[in-house]
């Protein structure tokens, strides 16, 4: 999972926020113990394909925008925890969960918001020992186009 924050922070050097944000990415953007990352559909058509891992490549025309909310901090952790319930529930039964795992404490849910034909909001949620993530991940994709972008080479 770290890895896919990397290479998503890697790419996000020169991004800048854009209105398409979650509300959750919203209520955590300005929290100094919450680092947030948004990544418009213009930033992924001006990369070239040389500067990015040939699995993101593939997909970037697929991608309308990245959203990347991490902290590694106590109260920011405990902040993302209490926003990401508040917007589950706003969600409702439009957001189902495709996939989750938990051990210990460390587990990664990974849900689907179909938001119009043929375009979803897939939302991962990470944690890992003292790190919490979340994961947005908008436009035409598929299951299986997010499980290639996750084993994508460090």
């Amino acid at each position: 999972m770290k890895r896919i924050i990397l290479l998503f922070a890697a790419i996000a050097m020169m991004a800048v926020n854009a209105s398409a944000q979650s509300s959750f990415f919203k209520k955590c953007e300005g929290n100094k113990e919450i680092s947030t990352i948004y990544i418009s559909k213009a930033m992924l058509d001006d990369m070239g394909s040389e500067s990015v891992d040939s699995n993101i490549s593939a997909v970037k025309d697929k991608i309308n925008n990245i959203q990347i909310i991490t902290s590694e901090s106590g109260k920011g952790i405990k902040s993302m925890e209490s926003n990401f319930k508040k917007f589950c529930s706003e969600q409702g039964k439009n957001m189902e969960t495709l996939m989750k795992t938990d051990n210990n404490g460390t587990g990664t849910t990974i849900y689907r918001i179909p938001i119009g034909e043929g375009i979803c909001q897939y939302v991962i949620s990470a944690r890992v020992q003292k790190e919490y993530s979340v994961i947005f991940l908008e436009g035409a994709l598929k299951l299986d186009e997010i499980s290639r972008l996750a084993k994508s080479p460090k």
